[in-house]
């Protein structure tokens, strides 16, 4: 007697099961929140800083912005790519 499966194959798992897209999420959450820290510093730090250590934060500030951009759009890929296979 053979037994049928239930659920997601290997193939085409579940977009909210895929572990992959989960990994994406977290990393998307971590990187957005030091973004918000990074920007949080850079708001003190225009009072009491010189221009130059600001600048430096402005710099940490647009390469996590980036990054979150860049895993947003993986994200959004992942999720087109599940939708076209469907």
């Amino acid at each position: 007697m053979r037994v049928k499966k239930v659920g997601p194959s290997a193939d085409h798992p579940k977009p909210a099961k895929s572990r992959a897209l989960v990994r994406l999420f977290k990393d998307y959450q971590a990187a957005t929140q030091q973004y918000g820290v990074i920007v949080g510093y850079l708001r003190a730090a225009i009072e009491v800083l010189p221009k130059a250590e600001c600048q430096l934060l402005l710099e940490f500030a647009e390469t996590a912005k980036n990054h979150c951009e860049q895993l947003h759009r993986a994200i959004r890929d992942h999720l087109g790519a599940h939708r076209k296979s469907a």
